[in-house]
C-alpha cells in the first residue's frame, strides 16, 4: 500500500512537470547517472539563462527530490510567473527542495557558491542572488517576495573619507528558519537558527550574538524577542488549529523548549 501510494505521488508530480524541460536540462546540468534519475523537475515556464556552471546534489538520489516553478505549495500570484535560472558557479543542494514558480535563483558569478538546505522551501517572486556566498539551512522556509542577496551591485564612495567598501559579502541563514514575506536579506547577514523575520524587514548584519529563535523585526532588523520557535509539520498545525477551534483560550500551554518536529511538511 505505501509503494502505491507514493507511485500515485510520483506520477501527480510528473504529470504537472514540463517534460520537455525537466528532461532536457537534467541531462545538461548534471552527471548522466543523476540525470537518468530525474532529480529535478522543472514546472511550467522556465528562463535559464546561463548554466555554465555547476549543480551538485548531495546524498540518495530520487525522482523530483527538487523541484523549480511548483507553483501548487503557496499559491502566490508571483508562483504563476515564470521561474527563472542562472547558475554561472556552484549550486549545491543537501536535499530535497521545493523553488516555487516565479522566484529568481541565479548564482551570478564563476565563484559563488549557493548553498540550499534538505527540505528548504523557496516562495513564489522571491529573489536569491548570489555573488560569493549563500547558505541556507536544513527545514528553513522563505516565503513569497523576498529578496536575499551576498551583494550590492555595484560601489559606493563615501566623499568625505574616500573610501569603497566592497560590494558583496557571505549570507548564513540557519535551519529551521522561517523567513516572512517581503523580507530582505543583504550581504553580510547571519540569520541564527529557528529564528523568525517579520513581514517586510530588512536584514544586514550578524544577529548570532543574540543567540537562536529570535524574531527579526523592522528595517534595519532587531531581535523583539527571542525562544521562539516556527511550527512546520501539517500534523501539529492541524493539532493545534483543532484546539484553539474548540476551546476558548489564546494559549495553548506546551512543554518548555524546542519541539523537535517529525511528520508530513507543506511541499513535501
Amino acid at each position: 500500500m505505501i509503494k502505491i501510494r507514493k507511485l500515485l505521488h510520483f506520477c501527480r508530480l510528473f504529470a504537472k512537470t514540463n517534460v520537455i524541460k525537466t528532461i532536457y536540462l537534467n541531462f545538461k546540468i548534471l552527471p548522466y547517472k543523476q540525470a537518468v534519475k530525474m532529480p529535478i523537475y522543472f514546472y511550467g515556464k522556465i528562463f535559464t539563462l546561463d548554466l555554465s556552471g555547476k549543480i551538485i546534489i548531495e546524498g540518495d538520489i530520487h525522482p523530483g527530490m527538487i523541484r523549480f516553478g511548483y507553483k501548487w505549495f503557496d499559491l502566490w500570484p508571483t508562483s504563476f510567473l515564470p521561474t527563472q535560472l542562472q547558475v554561472k558557479g556552484t549550486l549545491i543542494f543537501k536535499g530535497r527542495a521545493v523553488v516555487s514558480g516565479g522566484a529568481n535563483v541565479n548564482v551570478q558569478s564563476e565563484d559563488g557558491v549557493l548553498i540550499v538546505g534538505e527540505r528548504t522551501l523557496i516562495g513564489g517572486g522571491t529573489v536569491v542572488k548570489c555573488l560569493k556566498r549563500i547558505e541556507i539551512g536544513e527545514e528553513t522556509g522563505i516565503t513569497g517576495n523576498c529578496t536575499i542577496m551576498d551583494c550590492n551591485m555595484h560601489f559606493v564612495k563615501n566623499i568625505t573619507t574616500g573610501a569603497v567598501a566592497n560590494y558583496k559579502a557571505p549570507i548564513k541563514i540557519g535551519k529551521l528558519c522561517w523567513i516572512n514575506a517581503g523580507s530582505i536579506i543583504s550581504k553580510g547577514a547571519v540569520i541564527p537558527d529557528y529564528s523568525i523575520s517579520a513581514r517586510n524587514s530588512y536584514l544586514s548584519k550578524d544577529y548570532s550574538e543574540y543567540g537562536t529563535n529570535l524574531f527579526l523585526v523592522g528595517s534595519p532588523a532587531k531581535p523583539a524577542t527571542s525562544k521562539v520557535q516556527r511550527i512546520f509539520t501539517a500534523e501539529k498545525q492541524e493539532e493545534y488549529r483543532e484546539y484553539f477551534n474548540t476551546h476558548d483560550t489564546d494559549i495553548l500551554q506546551l512543554e518548555p523548549g524546542i519541539e523537535i518536529e517529525t511528520g508530513t511538511r507543506e511541499g513535501f
